[in-house]
């Protein structure tokens, strides 16, 4: 497909080795993203981190350059838009992690091994999410969080035919592409045993109460209620409860999720509207 689109050879191209901050589609979506989840989560220097579906390697490269002990695996080898690819970024970078060609569905990994298990619109390529996000849970420590960021949530009124359009480029090269709904990815967490902690778009990261009822507005949800306006004012204000929570939140290894709209309004976007996922899930 990268061969047909013009885009396999990477040859003297810079562009991967500055992945995901390059100021292209759907790379400016996937850098806002990936720079929330550190900010969220906080890796320490010296976590072990696993990349699944990595591809090139790019993530695992960053959390390498962030000191973390970075594990990348993928199915596709490839030394241009596969998992070769990443001796080049690793050289480039003066990093070093580790690679292993494999499913992310039968990890070779121990068990209870990472602090964090990360994926970068991967999940929904997998033939099955339960199986995958199992396996997640299996090589994630006590506390140990899965992070997924741009991940597709379509609406629950969007059936197979109507979305078929929408995958038909990868499936015609025999790519497998599904388009969970958002309890589709609630039932696999729950089969896994991990505790949802956060599901929620990137673009509302942070956002005023303004900007959200104008998204509430625009997509013809419900509007904020009262309450949960005046919660979102107390969530913003550096008040000795708000910090002092945060702090409790980091001594427990909860991330803090201040700045994320509230769950109910999240969940009423994605069930009308869908749009690009963030997960943030703990094994507890």
């Amino acid at each position: 497909m990268a061969k047909d689109a013009g885009c396999y050879d990477q040859t003297g191209i810079d562009i991967d080795f500055r992945l995901p901050y390059v100021p292209i589609p759907p790379w400016i979506d996937i850098a806002r993203a990936f720079d929330i989840v550190l900010n969220i989560v906080r890796p320490h220097p010296g976590a072990m981190v696993v990349d699944i579906g990595a591809g090139r390697g790019w993530a695992a490269k960053q959390f390498a350059i962030r000191g973390c002990h970075a594990v990348a695996v993928e199915i596709n080898d490839d030394d241009q838009i596969g998992l070769g690819r990443s001796l080049a970024l690793m050289q480039h970078a003066h990093v070093q992690y580790d690679l292993l060609i494999a499913s992310s569905q039968r990890l070779p990994l121990a068990d209870e091994s990472f602090d964090i298990v990360f994926a970068s619109a991967a999940l929904h390529h997998s033939s099955s999410l339960e199986t995958l996000l199992s396996e997640a849970a299996r090589v994630l420590r006590r506390r140990g969080k899965l992070i997924a960021i741009h991940e597709p949530c379509i609406a629950d009124h969007v059936t197979p035919e109507q979305d078929a359009p929408n995958i038909a480029q990868e499936t015609a090269y025999n790519i497998h592409e599904s388009r969970p709904k958002l309890d589709d990815y609630r039932h696999a967490l729950r089969q896994a045993g991990l505790r949802e902690l956060a599901l929620f778009n990137h673009e509302l990261y942070g956002a005023s109460i303004e900007d959200m009822q104008q998204w509430a507005a625009n997509y013809r949800l419900s509007l904020l209620t009262a309450d949960q306006i005046a919660m979102l004012r107390r969530r913003r204000t550096p008040a000795l409860w708000q910090i002092i929570r945060v702090l409790l939140s980091r001594l427990q290894q909860l991330p803090d999720t201040t700045l994320v709209p509230p769950q109910d309004w999240m969940d009423q976007y994605y069930r009308h509207v869908g749009g690009s996922l963030t997960i943030i899930a703990q094994k507890p």
